[in-house]
This record gives structure tokens, C-alpha cells and sequence, in this order.
């Protein structure tokens, strides 16, 4: 069976732009080798940008649609903004930019994604979730210790929950890209197919 490559390039994505969310330019990338691929979103943490380990994740770009976000004060996002503009990185602020995010992605990404990247909704946070919850953990990760994450995954209600440990990573987990992926293609890439069909 030959593969038509015109309709696999008309399909791919690799985009990145400033999106104001709250006043504040954020910097969003989104790639993928085809975009009705699961949607995957990935953020580091306050100050962390995700957007310089794209070559790392490249080859993640064949099972998934890559949805990167430079929160505040990190990345692409504080180089156009600065300390001032940015302002303080509490935990409200945080939650209320996320509670935003979603939102903002569809309009941003609406004529380019499926719709499946606005169906969650960031203001039910707290500890029951609609869509399936994974915590893929390093095995020696000093900062975010285990027990805990385990005890919030047994506090929290959704339809599908997984800890899954990764050998020989700390808290940079995201630097074990091979691993992460390989629990990607294993736990959550099949549920996203299947409930496409």
C-alpha cells in the first residue's frame, strides 16, 4: 500500500505565536506530523520553558499533535514581557492563567485542531476530573516525592488514573524523552484512538 506524503504534509502542523492571555503575551508552539493525532499539552512548571526542548521531542511529533506553552516568567513568554510587565508568580496567578489557557488555545488553534483540546475545563479544579489522569513519576525525583503523588492520585476522581514510574529519572523527567514517550504510546495514545472510533 503506497502512502500519499501530499496528504500527511497537508495535514501536519508547526506553528508558534503570542497569545494574549490576561494582558500578558504567552508564547505557544504547536507541531505535530499530523494534526487529527491526540492532542498533547505540555507545560513545565513556574519559570520552566518547555519550548527549548522541541528538538528532544521531535520525534514525539509523529503520535501527537505537541501543544507547548511558556508560562509567565519563563521562556519566550518572559523574554517579550520581562519582570515588569509579568508581575509577581503566585500559585493564584497560575491557576487563574490555566483556568484561561484552554480557552485561548481554541481560539488560537480552532481552525487548525480538532475540537477535542476545548473540551476541558480548567474550573473544575480541584480533585474530580472528566478526562483520564496520568503521573508519569522519576523514580528518584527528591522534590516531588512518590508517596505523595500517589496519595493525591487516590484523592482525586477520573475515569482512568496511572502512576507510572520512570527508571532512572529525577524531577527533570521531561529529559528522559525516550521513556516518556514510550509510556505515551503505551498508556495514553490508546485511549485517545479508541475513543476517536
Amino acid at each position: 500500500m503506497s502512502h500519499d506524503t501530499r496528504t500527511t504534509e497537508a495535514r501536519s502542523i508547526d506553528e508558534g505565536s503570542f497569545v494574549d492571555i490576561h494582558g500578558i503575551e504567552h508564547w505557544l508552539t504547536i507541531r505535530g506530523a499530523d494534526r487529527t493525532n491526540p492532542v498533547l499539552l505540555m507545560l513545565g512548571g513556574p519559570g520552566a520553558a518547555f519550548s527549548m526542548f522541541t528538538p528532544l521531542y521531535a520525534s514525539w511529533d509523529q503520535h501527537f499533535t505537541v501543544v507547548q506553552w511558556d508560562q509567565p516568567g519563563a521562556g519566550a513568554t518572559q523574554g517579550k514581557n520581562g519582570d515588569a510587565t509579568t508581575g509577581p508568580l503566585t500559585i493564584e496567578r497560575h491557576v487563574r492563567d490555566g483556568a484561561r489557557r484552554p480557552r485561548t488555545l481554541s481560539v488560537a488553534a480552532y481552525d487548525k485542531l480538532r475540537a477535542d483540546i476545548v473540551t476541558f475545563d480548567a474550573r473544575r479544579l480541584g480533585r474530580r476530573f472528566l478526562v483520564p489522569m496520568f503521573f508519569f513519576q522519576g523514580e528518584h525525583d527528591m522534590f516531588t516525592v512518590t508517596p505523595a503523588v500517589r496519595d493525591y492520585l487516590d484523592e482525586i476522581e477520573a475515569p482512568r488514573k496511572l502512576l507510572a514510574m520512570v527508571p532512572d529519572a529525577g524531577h527533570g523527567t521531561f529529559l528522559m524523552s525516550g521513556a516518556l514517550l514510550q509510556l505515551l504510546l503505551e498508556h495514553v495514545r490508546p485511549l485517545t484512538v479508541a475513543a476517536e472510533r
